[in-house]
């Protein structure tokens, strides 16, 4: 895993030229935390190309697996940060069509004389692996940028009018302008809204994020586009969950357990292989719930020696992972090591979230999070995680909930609760000191399916002018609501709040981190699966507990599902009070996001007095409350009164 960075002006003067090459080794400096095993860049002034590489050395640790790479024949230029997990399979079908004079081992090589030989496009469809990448065809004046199915790695752009940017970050990103951005609503919405900022939107007006699953290919004779919104619009997709889940799902389903349990098995363990793959030193996180669990035991089935796991953990009991993670090291036989996350800790932390997410993002476990890779650091240089398991095989709790509220809903007739969805939201309008828990009812009383209700569940502000249908782009009418649950969060939630935190938590000590779950032969099972063996007597991954009990006690895969949360209820009360009621009471109105001041510190003051658990939408806006006091150029949107 790396840190990429690059500029693109067609036609450039050459006194632009010279700045542009300094933007990019800004920007790549600003990397070195992503990879500080190296750095390199390549330019070409003529054409007007800069690339910038920071290299985290995972695989081929010489300088063969150095970047910027340049193909064997000459043709084509990579940057690229991530893994290639099935490079090793790639090059024998490389080797097939003739010998190839490699250089060294790694799947960068791999990746890039893919690409020489078969094409960007055909290269995106066969590979596996996590990635951003930038690489520049020489013939043709072209810079391809690319993003893994996923989005388990990150990639920012932005167009000024004459000169394209990008970096594997925002910040870096924002080194190459000459004034600082102003603040997007519409990506601040989001934030309020989902908690997160999904792609194509960012916090930063005129720059985007390229979406999972596409690629963009710029030109250096094309028109140039008149905005980013345009640019962002060009983007083409190789790759799309709702297409794979319809097609996955027309094959014939795994019926019979058995059968559903070796091929699930089989999978897995054939993920894991691949992602154990590495010439530095690796382990792996281990919660004590089933996903990480299982990755773990299928670890220490492939590994000669015991494997390295971490956990972190909290003086709160109710939330502590440290003793059911203790049990399933014992059981498997584990080098474990765990240590205990401490509000002192937590509080150190804050001022520090800005400048590893650099993105608002409002999920409190990103605390715990960073410190866990912080202790994993101390020992490897990769873990593998059990990211994606709830994603796949219907493990969330709201998605439990929202099957459970929808069967008492849908007795009363659907133009009745519409009804009184607008009574709700003419409540929320009147009594400020409870708008969001109007605003809340309204949605989950407009929603017309079990799916749309777990939407609706999944928004931390309710906000009735916003277009309800947005969150609904990814629903197909051929899914049931189980599997458009599942879809949902596999396109909104893990690439725009699982993947970032993982990615800017590890990146910011060096670590690598891998996921088997995120695996698209695993991912095909997973969609084969029927409903049945996903959720039964109230609990979801059902099959994946029968197959944690093939490698540990019975009483561990039967555990209920914990989070990795902590206890912020009780912290926002207590050590946090004053950090979040100076924020709230300095805050102004900010109509263009639709938050009320008056609503928020009533919602403050209900939670601090104990009357309800409003963490959730309160860490929401805290969060973006102290990104924008942490990045005092990018204001003002908010409209003080």
């Amino acid at each position: 895993m790396c840190g990429i960075a690059g500029v693109l002006r067609p036609r450039t003067p050459a006194g632009d030229a010279q700045a542009d090459a300094a933007a990019v080794r800004r920007m790549t400096a600003a990397l070195a935390h992503r990879g500080p095993d190296g750095a390199g860049h390549w330019f070409d002034a003529e054409a007007g190309i800069g690339l910038g590489h920071r290299r985290l050395a995972i695989i081929d640790l010489s300088e063969q697996g150095a970047q910027p790479m340049v193909s064997a024949d000459g043709r084509w230029v990579l940057a690229f940060n991530g893994e290639i997990y099935n490079f090793r399979d790639l090059r024998q079908r490389l080797d097939t069509a003739g010998p190839h004079p490699w250089r060294g081992h790694s799947d960068t090589e791999v990746l890039l004389e893919a690409i020489a030989a078969w094409g960007l496009e055909p290269t995106l469809e066969r590979v596996d692996g996590m990635f951003a990448l930038a690489v520049w065809d020489r013939a043709q004046q072209t810079l391809y940028l690319a993003r893994d199915r996923f989005g388990e790695k990150p990639l920012y752009l932005a167009w000024d009018g004459r000169r394209l940017t990008f970096a594997s970050q925002l910040r870096a990103l924002s080194l190459a302008d000459t004034e600082p951005r102003a603040p997007d609503p519409a990506g601040l919405r989001w934030l309020l809204r989902l908690g997160y900022i999904p792609a194509p939107w960012t916090p930063l007006a005129g720059a985007f994020k390229l979406p999972p699953g596409t690629f963009l290919r710029v030109t250096a004779g094309d028109p140039p586009p008149r905005a980013a919104a345009e640019l962002a619009a060009r983007c083409q997709r190789y790759w799309d969950a709702t297409a794979f889940a319809r097609v996955c799902r027309t094959q014939p389903p795994l019926q019979d357990p058995a059968q559903a349990l070796h091929l699930i098995e089989r999978r897995l363990e054939e993920a894991i292989a691949r992602r154990m793959i590495a010439d530095v030193p690796l382990g792996a996180f281990l919660s004590g719930g089933i996903d990480s669990s299982l990755v773990v035991a299928l670890m220490s089935k492939l590994s000669r020696r015991p494997v390295r796991t971490f956990t972190i953990g909290f003086d709160d009991p109710a939330l502590d992972e440290t003793l059911p993670a203790a049990e399933v090291a014992s059981a498997l036989g584990s080098e474990h090591h765990a240590e205990r996350l401490r509000i002192e800790d937590a509080l150190a932390l804050l001022p520090q979230l800005d400048g590893v997410y650099d993105e608002p993002l409002a999920d409190p476990s990103q605390l715990p999070t960073i410190l866990l890779c912080r202790v994993a650091r101390r020992h490897v240089k990769v873990a593998l995680s059990g990211d994606g398991g709830d994603e796949l095989f219907f493990g969330y709790q709201r998605q439990f909930n929202a099957l459970a509220l929808w069967r008492v809903l849908r007795r009363t007739p659907r133009g009745i609760r519409h009804a009184a969805a607008q009574l709700c939201t003419m409540l929320g309008r009147i009594d400020t000191g409870h708008t969001r828990r109007h605003w809340r009812r309204a949605a989950f009383l407009r929603s017309d399916s079990a799916a749309a209700l777990h939407r609706a569940m999944s928004e931390h502000w309710a906000m009735p002018h916003e277009d309800p249908t947005a969150l609904a782009t990814v629903a197909d009418p051929r899914l049931d609501d189980m599997a458009n649950m599942r879809l949902f969060d596999q396109t909104f939630y893990l690439p725009g709040a699982l993947m970032p935190k993982s990615d800017r938590a590890s990146m910011a000590v060096g670590l690598e981190l891998r996921m088997p779950f995120l695996e698209t032969s695993v991912l095909e099972m997973a969609w084969r699966i029927p409903d049945t063996l996903l959720f039964r007597q109230g609990q979801g991954k059902w099959i994946l507990r029968q197959l944690l009990a093939r490698h540990v006690p019975t009483a561990i895969a039967q555990r209920r599902k914990q989070g990795f949360a902590i206890p912020l209820a009780r912290w926002l009360r207590t050590e946090l009070r004053d950090w979040g009621t100076r924020l709230i009471h300095e805050a102004p109105d900010m109509p263009e996001l639709g938050l009320d001041r008056r609503a928020l510190r009533g919602l403050w003051t209900h939670h601090l007095r104990g009357r309800i658990d409003a963490s959730d939408p309160l860490w929401t806006a805290l969060t973006l409350l102290a990104w924008l006091r942490a990045n005092p150029a990018t204001r003002p949107i908010p409209c003080a009164s």
